[in-house]
């Protein structure tokens, strides 16, 4: 029994490694793409990564950055991982 819990423990461990890995992805994506990169503000904490049952990675990331009007926008980011790689991103304007 305790050998199955270790074996659990390092799967488990990984699996989150690999969500924080596909954070990391799309906290890239999500700076890559805005017009001033200096001004994304996000909480990393209100990052969420879950895995479909194709496991497939969606994340998705609330933050705000400054578009070219020197104005903050709120934006919600989608993006799916597969692989090790990004294979989807999208960016949407909060309207909350």
């Amino acid at each position: 029994v305790l050998i199955f819990n270790l074996v659990m423990m390092e799967e488990t461990n990984y699996e989150q490694k690999k969500r924080v890995d596909y954070l990391e992805l799309c906290h890239n994506a999500i700076r890559q793409s805005v017009n001033n990169p200096s001004t994304v503000k996000m909480n990393l904490l209100t990052g969420m990564a879950r895995k479909t049952t194709n496991n497939i990675e969606l994340i998705t990331q609330e933050f705000s950055a400054k578009n070219s009007f020197g104005l903050e926008k709120k934006m919600v980011a989608y993006c799916k991982g597969d692989n090790g790689n990004l294979i989807s991103f999208d960016i949407i304007e909060r309207d909350y």
